[in-house]
């Protein structure tokens, strides 16, 4: 069994035929990647330890309860008392997945898990950093607190080089870490009928060949020296709408990529807004380029958030091809083996397109379409249709080899906390 080197005394140890696991997650309410990453987490570990008693934080416990079968606790101040006694409660604490340990997008992240790794651990629970992605993580204070809370774990699993990079970076030494894979790899589409259905209702052209197109806008508001996030800050009303002038390009030049695409090769297209919170307006900003376009009677979208992971897993294997921004997007297309172009606007999507699929042909820095470069962009595309038999049995064999990956967080789970001879 690994060790855990601070709080040792306190640790609770869980039994091994009757625990409870409590999630410290990423925004699987409004964020349709984590919520898929979450859902398919919450299934593996169901079938693992079909006794264990799983629960999660969230944002809207009634909501996120539909779909994915866990006790939901509901997080802000409101639910702090139902939050530390579900800490109080838990055997063992996941933190992740996601990437929690960023500076990107406010300097107050790293401080932030810092205390309240340290109150888990006060409580005797023992932690588990699973599947993460780690960074960006810039600042050199930003770096000793990130080491500092993964010092407050057991184990760390990782889901990809990037992040591997960033601990060895942040100099995380003491505390085994292992690269395995996304949960979301292994997430399962409903009947491919229900996703024929949704893809029914909302498709508006009459072209043989649909794409899909998903799109995300929350990395246009980051700012590394807020204090407050957006996402915490635009709610309570300590922050107005913040449009920059790169995400005013980026609705401008898809809407012109997305015409052309129309004209060249006479396609449709289904946008699909990826981040639902209401302050995040992913809806009316699709509705924006929308409206910018010249060929609309060919493009719709997922207007409404009533999606279960599974059945929004089985929309995306209609598509002929994808386009995504989102990395879980492009996970959720590749494993369905839709032929796909990665529109990389972070880290975490060169590593996915470049390093893990192999795929760099396919992989376009945002900041290209930013500037007006679409054309390129169509080229890719084009590439992409002329090859789309090799890249689907590329895709099979790459994402496969992911799927056993995931598996292995469970195991390191197993391991760490029930020893190498727990009995299931």
């Amino acid at each position: 069994m690994y060790k855990t080197y601070l709080f040792k005394s306190k640790l609770k140890m869980a039994k091994k035929d009757n625990f409870s696991i409590l999630f410290l997650s990423g925004d699987f309410t409004y964020n349709r990647g984590d919520r898929g990453n979450m859902a398919s987490a919450v299934k593996l570990l169901k079938k693992r330890f079909p006794k264990a008693q799983i629960s999660a934080l969230s944002y809207n416990p009634e909501k996120d309860e539909k779909w994915i079968p866990v006790k939901m606790i509901p997080t802000g101040l409101k639910g702090t008392m139902k939050q530390l006694i579900a800490i109080a409660k838990a055997d063992i604490i996941i933190w992740g997945g996601g990437g929690p340990i960023q500076d990107n997008a406010s300097w107050v992240k790293p401080p932030y898990w810092v205390l309240k790794l340290f109150l888990v651990r006060l409580l005797g629970c023992r932690i588990m950093a699973w599947a993460q992605g780690v960074g960006p993580i810039e600042r050199k204070v930003s770096m000793k607190l990130a080491k500092i809370a993964f010092r407050m774990t057991d184990v760390i699993t990782v889901r990809n080089d990037f992040s591997i990079r960033n601990l060895k970076r942040i100099g995380v030494t003491k505390i085994p870490y292992f690269k395995t894979a996304d949960p979301a790899f292994c997430l399962q589409p409903s009947n491919p009928e229900v996703g024929r259905g949704i893809l029914n209702r909302i498709k508006k052209g009459k072209n043989k060949i649909c794409i899909g197109v998903a799109v995300c806008f929350c990395s246009f508001h980051y700012r590394k020296n807020d204090i407050i996030p957006y996402m915490i800050a635009k709610p309570l009303g300590l922050r107005n709408n913040r449009v920059s002038e790169r995400e005013i390009y980026f609705i401008k030049n898809m809407s012109k990529f997305l015409d052309k695409l129309i004209n060249k090769f006479n396609v449709d297209i289904v946008l699909l807004p990826t981040y639902l919170a209401p302050w995040e307006k992913d809806i009316e900003k699709t509705k924006e380029i929308i409206s910018l376009m010249k060929n609309k009677d060919n493009v719709s979208f997922l207007d409404k958030d009533n999606t279960s992971p599974e059945d929004y897993l089985s929309l995306i294997g209609q598509f002929d091809y994808f386009i995504g921004t989102p990395m879980h997007s492009t996970i959720f297309s590749t494993c369905m083996n839709v032929p796909t172009i990665n529109i990389a606007y972070e880290p975490k999507c060169i590593d996915y397109f470049r390093d893990m699929l192999e795929m760099e042909e396919y992989l376009y820095d945002i900041n290209r379409l930013i500037k007006d470069d679409w054309k390129e962009l169509l080229n890719i595309f084009e590439k992409l249709m002329k090859n789309k038999l090799e890249i689907k049995d590329k895709l099979i064999k790459k994402t496969d080899a992911f799927k056993k990956k995931v598996l292995e967080n469970v195991d390191i789970l197993e391991t760490t906390f029930f020893g190498e001879n727990y009995k299931k």
